[in-house]
């Protein structure tokens, strides 16, 4: 999984350039694991871990914009920002999952 470059519908104004886009980066395992899941199922209903989210959203974004891109992102850039943390969490789960190969013991007779 790598990074993800996301045009933004309204660029941010103000501290300098214009952003106009911004890279998104997937969980790192160690913040994974601080931070658990962004969603779950209980009883089968579709649930999200709002704070947990919130972290992940604020750990992608490039952290030379990070400021910026948190106070000035629109509504619907922030939605699309959101979609993608969540993207790399079900592309996550895409991947088959490499598989250890059983040890095999051999013996020969003698």
């Amino acid at each position: 999984m790598s990074t993800t470059t996301l045009p933004l519908s309204t660029p941010i104004e103000g501290g300098g350039e214009p952003i106009t886009s911004i890279t998104l980066r997937p969980p790192s395992l160690l913040e994974y694991a601080s931070i658990g899941e962004p969603y779950d199922f209980p009883q089968g209903v579709y649930v999200e871990n709002t704070e947990a989210i919130a972290q992940y959203v604020e750990l992608a974004i490039d952290p030379t914009v990070r400021a910026r891109v948190m106070a000035g992102a629109s509504l619907r850039d922030a939605v699309a920002i959101k979609n993608q943390v969540l993207d790399f969490f079900i592309e996550a789960r895409r991947v088959d999952t490499p598989q250890t190969s059983p040890t095999s013991s051999s013996s020969t007779p003698g």
